[in-house]
């Protein structure tokens, strides 16, 4: 493992259903973080296609441009920053919350989320099928666990994570706002972090989606 790596926060804000618009918004921050010689840029979850995205993943087409766009930011990766990015994934039929891991020009990886909301604001379980519990993946010499939402608030996984030899855990979030709601989050991540002696970054999405209303809060901790 190198002793130092420069990490991008994108803490942005995606349009539901503009796959075009948010590679856009992906593509410009990128280039920013090409600027600040960043090792690996971090998006939100499900940023490529927006969230939440209810049935719009039940239509084909709308997954067929979720593929065409996560592989053309693939390509964007034969130089510069890796992208981990949150979006919609078609498993062999079954429809899956994932992380995207792209470097090297290609898709080196994806990891999905296990722990699906289906209360409050979030039904997550509509649409898709909880991933199993998997161990971290090898991106530019570190060992990252990628834990998605609601993952981190289930000790599980990132005890899982760190098992299997996770050296950092990037937390891909789209996280709503309610009063209080940060402190509870940090609370969530120290707890993560200190029981499993890691450090974790978390990144969150901002703006808005129908009553929704995502207030980023990125932050990173050490172990």
């Amino acid at each position: 493992m190198k002793q130092k790596f420069k990490i991008f926060l994108a803490q942005l804000n995606p349009t539901g259903g503009d796959i075009e618009g948010n590679f856009k918004i992906l593509i410009s921050a990128r280039e920013r973080a090409l600027k600040e010689k960043a090792d690996i840029f971090l998006a939100p979850e499900m940023f490529l296609s927006g969230y939440p995205i209810d049935d719009l993943v039940l239509r084909p087409d709308f997954m067929d441009l979720v593929e065409k766009y996560i592989n053309r930011l693939a390509k964007k990766t034969k130089t510069g920053p890796a992208i981990i990015v949150g979006a919609p994934r078609n498993d062999n039929g079954v429809l899956r919350n994932s992380a995207f891991i792209l470097d090297e020009g290609k898709i080196i990886g994806f990891r999905d989320k296990s722990k699906l909301p289906n209360e409050d604001e979030f039904y997550d379980n509509r649409q898709f099928v909880p991933g199993d519990l998997a161990g971290p993946i090898l991106l530019r010499g570190l060992k990252i666990g990628i834990p998605i939402c609601q993952d981190i608030w289930d000790p599980e996984v990132c005890e899982c994570l760190k098992e299997s030899g996770a050296e950092l855990i990037f937390s891909i979030n789209g996280s709503t706002y309610y009063i209080n709601k940060m402190d509870l989050r940090l609370n969530v991540a120290i707890s993560r972090a200190v029981e499993n002696d890691i450090p974790l970054i978390y990144v969150n999405m901002v703006g808005g989606q129908d009553e929704l209303v995502f207030d980023g809060g990125s932050f990173a901790i050490n172990n």
